[in-house]
């Protein structure tokens, strides 16, 4: 009777330090800032209070928070080796 060699241990998470271990950390976050520039920019121009170069300043930066927010996810919910 042959005794199976005992599996190997768990690997430690990768380094803390790394730029995808902390995307995904902040995956809910961008959601969040992206909600909060989008509002902000919608509630200006109905009110008239920002120019409208401003206006579509906050509606970019609401489009590349949604798609880093789109890229965390995906990063946080990718299978590990």
């Amino acid at each position: 009777m042959e005794i199976d060699p005992p599996p190997d241990p768990p690997r430690p998470p990768e380094d803390f330090w790394s730029g995808r271990r902390w995307l995904s950390r902040f995956s809910f976050s961008f959601l969040i800032v992206a909600i909060f520039l989008a509002y902000t920019g919608y509630h200006g121009a109905q009110n008239h209070d920002l120019s409208r170069g401003r206006v579509l300043l906050y509606y970019v930066a609401a489009g590349i928070s949604f798609v880093m927010f789109m890229v965390a996810t995906r990063e946080r919910h990718r299978p590990r080796d």
